[in-house]
Protein backbone atom coordinates (compact mmCIF):
# COMPACT_ATOMS: atom_id res chain seq x y z
CA UNK A 1 0.00 0.00 0.00
CA UNK A 2 1.38 3.49 -0.82
CA UNK A 3 0.41 6.69 0.49
CA UNK A 4 1.76 9.74 -1.85
CA UNK A 5 2.26 12.84 0.47
CA UNK A 6 2.75 16.07 -1.56
CA UNK A 7 2.91 19.48 0.09
CA UNK A 8 3.45 23.65 -1.04
CA UNK A 9 6.14 24.30 -0.56
CA UNK A 10 7.48 20.92 -1.38
CA UNK A 11 10.33 19.76 0.64
CA UNK A 12 8.93 19.53 3.97
CA UNK A 13 9.29 16.81 6.76
CA UNK A 14 7.01 13.95 6.36
CA UNK A 15 5.94 11.99 9.08
CA UNK A 16 3.59 9.30 9.39
CA UNK A 17 1.95 7.43 12.41
CA UNK A 18 4.94 9.15 14.45
CA UNK A 19 8.08 8.08 12.13
CA UNK A 20 9.78 10.41 9.80
CA UNK A 21 9.20 9.11 5.97
CA UNK A 22 11.17 11.61 4.19
CA UNK A 23 10.55 14.89 2.50
CA UNK A 24 7.81 16.27 0.30
CA UNK A 25 6.78 15.08 -2.32
CA UNK A 26 7.18 11.51 -0.63
CA UNK A 27 5.45 7.99 -1.68
CA UNK A 28 5.49 5.75 1.99
CA UNK A 29 4.65 1.94 2.31
CA UNK A 30 1.70 2.23 4.68
CA UNK A 31 -0.95 -0.40 6.28
CA UNK A 32 -4.06 -0.75 4.58
CA UNK A 33 -7.98 -0.38 6.18
CA UNK A 34 -5.94 2.24 9.02
CA UNK A 35 -6.18 5.71 10.37
CA UNK A 36 -3.02 7.26 10.41
CA UNK A 37 -1.97 11.03 11.48
CA UNK A 38 0.01 12.52 8.84
CA UNK A 39 2.31 15.64 9.64
CA UNK A 40 4.60 18.21 7.37
CA UNK A 41 6.61 20.49 8.82
CA UNK A 42 8.79 22.86 7.42
CA UNK A 43 10.88 25.65 9.10
CA UNK A 44 9.21 29.61 8.65
CA UNK A 45 6.07 27.25 8.08
CA UNK A 46 3.19 26.27 10.07
CA UNK A 47 2.93 22.37 11.20
CA UNK A 48 -0.08 20.82 9.66
CA UNK A 49 -1.91 17.46 10.05
CA UNK A 50 -4.74 15.08 8.99
CA UNK A 51 -5.62 11.92 9.85
CA UNK A 52 -6.45 9.55 7.03
CA UNK A 53 -7.58 6.84 6.04
CA UNK A 54 -6.15 4.08 3.53
CA UNK A 55 -8.70 2.18 1.94
CA UNK A 56 -7.12 2.28 -1.46
CA UNK A 57 -4.12 0.71 -2.92
CA UNK A 58 -2.71 4.00 -3.63
CA UNK A 59 -4.26 7.28 -1.94
CA UNK A 60 -2.38 10.70 -1.73
CA UNK A 61 -2.63 13.58 0.62
CA UNK A 62 -1.94 17.00 -0.19
CA UNK A 63 -1.08 20.04 1.99
CA UNK A 64 -0.45 24.15 1.90
CA UNK A 65 1.74 25.45 4.67
CA UNK A 66 1.03 28.54 5.56
CA UNK A 67 3.82 31.05 6.34
CA UNK A 68 4.61 31.86 10.01
CA UNK A 69 4.33 35.76 9.80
Amino acid sequence: MTLSVSSSPPGATVVIAGSVVGKSPVKARVKRYENMRVTVMKDGYQSASKIVYVADKRDAVRFTLKKIP
